[in-house]
């Protein structure tokens, strides 16, 4: 029985000890692979880096040049050749761009522009400035990396994009990273690490987006050299003239102004239809509707005018048009609620009330600087492209630049 009991406890403090073993906190961690690539202290001291070397992708063997830099907080530039075939990316603080051989110059936006701007400020300082960006780290569990053990952490972002950080459990250093990219995945591992000043840098890299796998053999790693700041920056790449920006931006300020003007009495058809699968494979019409859309001081009115391609009846469209009335009935009741309401916040505060209010493209365009105008392909079009700025000569009050 003593046997079988002290067996139990043995049991008990082995598997205790295990799941303390597995359970590392991710400060722990973090402190763990900042000593082994060299100290938190010099890992910190290196604001900017560059490194360079030769890049293959592995399903044809074509093969050029690579080189990637970064310099804090968030700016970071990337550029290889493929054979010839050139493509580059880069961020600049504040906006992210792609190019390439075939499709040029292009802005990111969205999901892109999003990942971009987190690997950015990821690359640039690792981990270090996570709290101060509103970031939070948790621990991934244990996983396996190449057939070695690794501690795997995450990384999520203020804007919710999470970069998955492994952690070698032998020798601390990291062996893979994972950051989201648009609609696909960037996945980089790491070997063949050197000291450069200090630090230790990984000299290998394979490196997987979407079905493309590339190997990274770099020569060369330096650190705290001077970047220019246009390596980040919109490349030039059109040889064109750009058109004289202020009379474009009058232009486009001109015509938006004049369509918030016609926009009372601008009307339009809209046929809405739904369809379903039928049991035999056959897609068929179920059901549609005809709507009238206008507008009413700045309001949409929706009038139904036909139903499964037949005219309303006479009755049903008596009873539509009192619709539309008792809109334009409520809308009238809402517009005399909120002059209401802004009569007194002017009166206590000397301020319009805002809440609720439609904001129109050409107000947009006033409480805005255009900045940085570039050529683009967008969407096989060549277009003028600019990065928005607040306007600090514009005032809410009078909604006008002064």
């Amino acid at each position: 029985m003593r046997r079988i009991l002290s067996s139990f406890i043995l049991l008990v403090l082995l598997t205790t000890a295990a799941t303390m073993t597995a359970a590392q906190s991710p400060d722990k961690i973090l402190k763990r692979a900042s000593k082994a690539l060299g100290g938190e202290k010099v890992l910190q001291s290196v604001k900017s880096w560059r490194k360079t070397g030769r890049i293959t992708r592995l399903k044809d063997g074509a093969s050029g040049n690579f080189k990637e830099q970064a310099a804090q907080p968030n700016f970071y530039n990337a550029l290889f050749d493929l054979n010839g075939f050139e493509t580059e990316t880069g961020y600049n603080g504040k906006s992210g761009w792609a190019r390439d051989s075939r499709d040029g110059l292009r802005t990111l936006t969205g999901e892109a522009s999003r990942d971009f701007g987190a690997e950015a400020a990821y690359k640039s300082a690792r981990w270090f400035n996570y709290k101060k960006n509103k970031s939070k780290i948790v621990a991934g569990g244990k996983s396996v990396v190449n057939g070695k053990s690794a501690d795997l952490l995450v990384l999520t972002t203020a804007k919710g994009v999470s970069v998955k950080m492994y952690f070698d459990a032998a020798s601390g250093l990291p062996v893979r990273e994972e950051i989201p990219a648009g609609d696909s995945t960037s996945v980089s591992d790491f070997s063949d690490y050197r000291q450069v000043n200090g630090v230790q840098e990984p000299f290998s890299i394979t490196r997987k987006i979407g079905e493309d796998v590339y190997e990274i053999k770099l020569d060369q790693i330096a650190h705290n050299g001077q970047i220019a700041k246009d390596d980040f920056d919109f490349p030039k790449i059109s040889g064109e003239p750009l058109p004289d920006i202020p009379s474009l931006l009058k232009e486009l300020q001109t015509n938006e102004d004049r369509i918030e003007a016609i926009l009372e009495n601008y009307s339009f058809t809209q046929k809405s239809t739904s369809r379903e699968l039928g049991k035999d494979g056959v897609l068929r019409e179920k059901e549609s509707e005809t709507l009238q859309l206008s507008f009413y001081k700045g309001n949409r009115i929706r009038r139904l005018v036909e139903k499964n391609g037949k005219p309303l009846s006479e009755k049903e469209q008596i009873e539509e048009d009192k619709n539309v009335q008792r809109r334009v009935a409520e809308i009238e009741k809402e517009i005399a609620k909120k002059e209401a309401r802004a009569a007194v916040a002017h009166s206590k505060t000397g301020a319009p009330d805002e809440d609720n209010r439609r904001i129109s493209i050409a107000e947009v365009l006033r409480a805005s600087r255009l900045v940085n105008p570039r050529r683009e392909r967008f969407r096989r079009r060549d277009v003028v492209v600019f990065d928005f700025e607040p306007n600090p000569n514009f005032t809410l009050k009078t909604r006008k630049v002064f």
